[in-house]
């Protein structure tokens, strides 16, 4: 597009700027429980910030900004790992055609893997909705009615999701400690 066929722009990029400034701590939460290297955590939040500065509407356009942006937040998290599959699946095509055999795990990789602690690996097993209200009631200490406005839940569902993500993780970090006999987890 040409300069003189972009819609009028009703809102500036310092009023962008500032929206991302206030959410950017929760954001950044729910981004690190999805992405494990914080590197490229920051890189999600940086597009995620990117975006918000190159929209032509308000702010103010948008009726409830805290579940936009945790969707926004989500879209850029798959973004990201649909880019890291095809990064993989280039690099095993390159290898393949050279005939070398694919290194599952390099010594770098399982540094990182050793690294992490027990309760990460175990946050990880969780449901996606559950660890990220967990881990802004946790991590941020939000009320359950700020984790239910910013994630466009009521709040006895976030009662429930919190209790729910709280016993499962106390169940799989009692396994993880003493597994069962059979390999599962306790009930």
């Amino acid at each position: 597009m040409t300069p003189t066929h972009l819609p009028a722009r009703t809102a500036s990029a310092q009023e962008w700027a500032e929206v991302f400034r206030q959410h950017r701590g929760w954001l950044g939460t729910v981004v690190r429980s999805r992405v494990a290297d914080p590197h490229e955590a920051a890189d999600v939040l940086q597009e995620i910030a990117v975006g918000l500065l190159e929209r032509q509407d308000s702010p103010r356009s948008i009726e409830r900004i805290e579940p936009w942006l945790y969707r926004v937040a989500l879209r850029q998290v798959l973004m990201l790992r649909r880019q890291q599959g095809r990064r993989r699946r280039r690099d095993d095509q390159w290898a393949a055609q050279r005939g070398q055999a694919h290194e599952p795990a390099t010594l770098e990789w399982v540094l990182h893997q050793e690294s992490r602690e027990l309760v990460r690996q175990q946050l990880a097993q969780l449901r996606a909705g559950d660890r990220d209200i967990l881990l802004l009631k946790l991590v941020e200490r939000w009320s359950y009615d700020r984790i239910a406005q910013h994630l466009g839940l009521t709040r006895h569902a976030v009662e429930y999701r919190l209790a729910r993500a709280r016993t499962e993780l106390r169940q799989r970090l009692n396994a993880a400690i003493e597994p069962e006999p059979s390999g599962q987890l306790p009930r």
